[in-house]
């Protein structure tokens, strides 16, 4: 009872659990609740209604119930890839738990269904007409407004309360006191991260043809001498391929990490620091995000040859890999935030 209590007088207690309660009812959305008839059903009247959408825009879009596949042609559409249902119960759980001004919040959630909805047959759309070398960035720039438009309905949410709103504001004032710009710009940087670095990877990169062909060479080459310092000398480079007997693994221009790069520049300078301390650490962080690349082809090159993944498979590992070079990334720009900025670099006389 002293605990319950407790809670009730306590709201960063309630806030903490809160967030507890979020990544629990996350988890199990993703893992539990998936298996269970009435998502299956759900999910079924979500991709009829899906289709009729389509078909009204372009024919040609059927549902394969007993595949959980979406079909046009020859193309195939997961359930798991596409439908993305999991949007719709973490809106929910974010603006109805704890709810207040129900009216409003109700619209709103009513207005992130739609855009969610909307947002879908965009992403199927593209990957149905949109040409195949801007399909990858087009589609992280779907994905990239689906995160935005959650941190949405978190700003919306946290403005209802007291001690979230407070919280954000502080928050605020220490990323102003850090860099050139708010709180909101930085998260939907981060929101928008996959689509902006595609941006570079795809639109600008394939223009560069000798700054591809050197760069592709720097990964590959260190790859290659990781794999040879850990005792796997069979490994060679051939033109963008790094093979390991019968598996391989292609350098591709949207691989190189190039709009990582571009990001992380311009975060780095848009930090309230002295410039030789940027300059210098800006060199260093690409340096390192280069090797990082390499170590993360060896790893998986390395797991894909020891467990002998068939190659449909890679792009998973791909994009999981993506995902912590993302979170690498930002721990070096925390470094520099809480450490390398602070460094002094001073002019030293020459004696005469």
């Amino acid at each position: 009872m002293q605990f319950i209590k407790r809670v009730q007088e306590n709201k960063q207690i309630q806030l903490f659990l809160f967030l507890v309660l979020a990544i629990c009812i996350y988890y199990f959305a993703k893992s539990v609740f998936v298996a269970t008839p009435l998502y299956q059903a759900i999910e079924l009247i979500y991709a009829n209604l899906l289709v009729a959408t389509l078909n009204f825009v372009a024919n040609g879009y059927t549902v394969d119930a007993a595949n959980s596949l979406l079909r046009n042609n020859q193309l195939v559409f997961s359930f798991d890839l596409i439908l993305v249902i999991k949007y719709f119960v973490l809106a929910f759980f974010v603006l109805f738990t704890f709810v207040r001004k129900l009216k409003r919040t109700f619209f709103i959630y009513v207005l992130a269904v739609v855009a969610y909805f909307l947002l879908t047959n965009a992403r199927i759309l593209i990957e149905t007409y949109t040409p195949v070398e801007y399909q990858s960035s087009a589609v992280q720039f779907v994905i990239g407004l689906r995160y935005l438009l959650m941190y949405g309905l978190i700003r919306y949410k946290t403005s209802l309360h007291e001690l979230t709103h407070t919280i954000f504001d502080k928050i605020n004032e220490k990323i102003r006191a850090t860099f050139y710009f708010s709180l909101n710009i930085l998260l939907s940087i981060i929101a928008l991260l996959p689509a902006i670095t595609g941006l570079f990877d795809w639109f600008l990169v394939g223009k560069w043809n000798l700054f591809v062909l050197y760069l592709t060479k720097a990964i590959l080459v260190i790859s290659n001498f990781l794999f040879w310092i850990i005792g796997y000398e069979q490994a060679y480079v051939q033109a963008k391929f790094i093979y390991l007997e019968n598996y391989w693994l292609f350098l591709d221009q949207n691989c190189l990490g190039v709009g990582l790069m571009f990001v992380f520049t311009g975060l780095i300078f848009a930090i309230r620091s002295p410039f030789v301390n940027r300059i210098s650490y800006v060199l260093t962080g690409l340096f390192l995000i280069i090797v990082m690349n390499a170590i993360r082809i060896v790893i998986i090159l390395l797991y894909i040859f020891t467990n002998q993944i068939p190659a449909s498979q890679i792009e998973d590992y791909h994009n999981q890999s993506n995902n912590i070079f993302y979170l690498v990334v930002f721990v070096i720009i925390y470094f520099y935030i809480n450490w390398f900025q602070h460094i002094q670099f001073q002019k030293r006389k020459l004696s005469k």
